[in-house]
């Protein structure tokens, strides 16, 4: 297979012993945080330049001037690094980071966000349910903040972590039922617009002001 792109029709499922017809290319977006270079990073890297050798149409989306952004240009792997993936609280970094993955899901019609860590697996999961008419469910392991934003079989599917066949069957079964696929997808961008927007946002703000005002009128009976 190399040197072609890898179609849906040719990707064979061997745990079931027969081949899922999925049709187009695939393209695949998988996100890294480390600015540095190590063991995360040197697993993303390899296996992106598999997946590429493979056929897949592979892009790496990772901070600018991480190590994986430079050593993916070496080898022709795309590249997104307009990402920041900050680590702590940091609002404006998340939101930018969501608004970047959200615009290359729509411009590049991307198939498969792969996250591999904390920070990059917050802003990818809310960018791709984010996307406008977007119907297309997560599956994800129970580590990071997958797992608090996917309600399991409600709005995509949770799977244990390193357990390589139930990552398989959870998406080969979303792949053969595209009336799960819409319904799972439309329960998460549902629960998504719910929980990460700004009225979500003001609805904060109104608790701390609550809190505030509260904290201020008990000091006002103290004294």
């Amino acid at each position: 297979m190399r040197g072609k792109l890898l179609k849906r029709a040719d990707l064979n499922n061997k745990h079931a012993g027969r081949r899922v017809d999925l049709g187009a290319p695939i393209r695949v977006l998988h996100s890294n945080f480390h600015l540095g270079w190590g063991g995360q990073a040197a697993r993303v890297f390899l296996l992106c330049r598999g997946l590429k050798e493979s056929g897949l149409d592979v892009t790496v989306a990772a901070p600018r001037g991480s190590v994986l952004v430079r050593k993916c240009a070496e080898v022709g792997i795309r590249t997104l690094d307009d990402v920041r993936f900050s680590k702590g609280f940091r609002p404006i970094d998340f939101l930018h980071d969501v608004r970047s993955i959200k615009r290359f899901i729509l411009a590049n019609r991307t198939d498969i966000l792969h996250t591999h860590g904390s920070q990059d697996t917050w802003s990818g999961t809310v960018a791709a349910f984010r996307v406008p008419k977007a119907v297309r469910p997560a599956v994800a392991t129970r580590i990071g903040g997958a797992a608090e934003i996917i309600e399991d079989g409600v709005s995509g599917l949770i799977v244990p972590p390193q357990d390589v066949s139930a990552l398989a069957a959870a998406i080969e079964r979303l792949l053969r039922s595209a009336s799960q696929r819409a319904r799972m997808g439309s329960a998460a961008r549902s629960a998504i617009i719910r929980r990460f927007t700004p009225r979500n946002l003001n609805e904060t703000l109104a608790v701390y002001q609550s809190v505030l005002r509260l904290r201020s009128w008990r000091r006002a009976v103290d004294t």
